[in-house]
């Protein structure tokens, strides 16, 4: 059966810490903002460089890359980051 091919629950432990896809990223910060900017760059730019021609794929993505920058992800990035910390600090004091 195909059941047989995956493992049991029972063979996973319980992450200490959940899972960081659960951390909810507050509606109110500019890391909300930008994640919804660039969740909308992925659904233009992915499809784009996936349809593209192998030599227009590298400048499709290197101004994916650009444009994913100049939306903020790195600030983005560092507020996440402090929200991991965050969750850190709650389940390990």
């Amino acid at each position: 059966m195909w059941k047989d091919l995956y493992p049991q629950a029972s063979e996973f432990p319980v992450k200490p810490l959940g899972a960081t896809w659960q951390i909810n990223i507050p509606q109110d910060t500019d890391a909300a903002l930008i994640f919804q900017k660039a969740e909308n760059l992925m659904k233009k730019r992915i499809p784009e460089a996936i349809l593209a021609k192998p030599d227009k794929f590298d400048t499709i993505w290197d101004n994916f890359m650009k444009e994913l920058e100049q939306a903020g992800v790195h600030k983005m990035e560092d507020q996440f980051n402090q929200l991991l910390q965050d969750r850190i600090q709650q389940f390990t004091s």
